[in-house]
């Protein structure tokens, strides 16, 4: 009996991986500094954070390049407007709007991850 499930490959994952740690701990040096007896919650936001990174990235392995760069402007318009609410409208500090803007655009890139993965099963 022969399977039909396909071996997903993902390609430049160690560089999106290094990328993601290294953009981590950029972002989250300056709230490091600003509170360094909250260890706990900072090493939650960084993992939280790694993985919204991730996520993002992972939206330059889609196959179909329309769908890529459609994908990936909407994630860069969604970032722009979720930055601007979070740090001229709701006056947060500069690394926390940034974070909460990741975190919010990783969301609609692990939907747009989603959609497109099941557009290229579907072929």
């Amino acid at each position: 009996m022969q399977s039909n499930i396909e071996v997903v490959k993902y390609p430049r994952l160690k560089l999106r991986v290094i990328s993601s740690f290294v953009c981590t701990f950029f972002l989250m040096l300056p709230l490091i500094f600003q509170s360094p007896n909250k260890v706990i919650g900072i090493l939650i936001f960084s993992t939280v954070l790694f993985f919204a990174l991730l996520v993002i990235s992972s939206l330059v392995n889609i196959r179909n390049n329309k769908f890529k760069i459609v994908f990936l402007s909407l994630s860069a318009l969604i970032f722009v407007l979720k930055t601007y609410e979070s740090y001229y409208v709701a006056y947060m500090p500069l690394p926390k709007a940034l974070i909460v803007s990741i975190v919010f655009t990783a969301v609609f890139a692990l939907i747009f991850r989603a959609i497109s993965i099941f557009g290229e099963n579907k072929k």
